[in-house]
């Protein structure tokens, strides 16, 4: 039964996120991730009190190094 919950989740992101490709566009959808990402990792930096930095599509925390 998992299985089948896992499959219509992934229905219901597939739609919606072709509803916001049609909506927004590609372009916006893709500046809007990203700034939804960056805005997780200056929310995950002060939650570590440590720097996270970006890397192109990877990062790396301080707590690596």
């Amino acid at each position: 039964m998992d299985s089948v919950n896992a499959e219509g989740s992934l229905i219901c992101l597939a739609y919606n996120l072709k509803r916001m490709i049609n909506i927004l566009g590609v372009p916006e959808l893709v500046r809007r991730f990203k700034a939804l990402i960056l805005m997780c990792l200056e929310i995950f930096s002060i939650i570590l009190r440590r720097p996270v930095k970006v890397l192109g599509v990877f990062v790396i925390s301080t707590i690596l190094n």
